[in-house]
């Protein structure tokens, strides 16, 4: 039989039994807390060893090829710089043909627009005229064409100046003057025109 105390309650003993047993499951569950706690740690570390072993040999590899390739670009940067190193007395040797070249190729260009505009001048002469004389001169860029000229009439000479203004390269074109002559026809003139034609190249 469970003893009393005087005051009719339990014996303290059996609530010590209690508490000591509450005690005990509360360490038990404290202990398998930190358990849990513990094995998520291990696993999240477990995790990462293993994708740093998956991971770190890639990276240290793609590493390892962009160290080689910078390497090996910078050896074909100084070739390249050894080999342009020697090709400058070259180009400074070729340098002066270079724009003389050039200058050539820009008097053939002018002689070309020079002489065709001459020629399309004279594809303009009609049957009625004969040319006595024509000047070219080239300002600037810009070529002068003066000339004179018989005609059997004012009409005809008047013509002339028309087509050769007509030409698309033509800034200008006009009678200068004019003045009876009978060499080709009676009622002729003799008159003298200027045209002037900006050179395109």
């Amino acid at each position: 039989m469970l003893g009393t105390s005087t005051s009719g309650h339990g014996a303290p003993e059996a609530r010590t039994l209690d508490v000591e047993a509450n005690l005990l499951s509360e360490r038990l569950f404290a202990r398998e807390r930190v358990y849990e706690r513990s094995r998520r740690v291990l696993f999240g570390m477990a995790f990462l060893l293993a994708f740093a072993l998956v991971v770190l040999p890639a990276v240290y590899g793609r590493q390892k090829e962009a160290a080689r390739q910078a390497i090996e670009a910078g050896q074909k940067a100084a070739v390249m710089a050894r080999e342009l190193e020697g090709l400058s007395p070259a180009v400074e040797a070729a340098t002066p043909h270079i724009a003389h070249q050039e200058m050539l190729d820009t008097e053939r260009r002018r002689s070309a627009l020079f002489l065709g505009h001459v020629a399309g001048l004279l594809n303009t002469v009609p049957t009625k005229m004969a040319l006595s004389r024509v000047r070219a001169d080239i300002i600037g860029g810009e070529m002068t064409l003066r000339g004179k000229a018989d005609a059997e009439d004012f009409a005809t000479a008047q013509y002339f100046v028309e087509q050769a203004a007509a030409d698309e390269s033509a800034d200008d074109a006009l009678l200068i003057s004019t003045r009876r002559n009978d060499a080709l026809a009676v009622g002729g003139v003799t008159f003298e025109f200027i045209k002037k034609v900006v050179l395109r190249q």
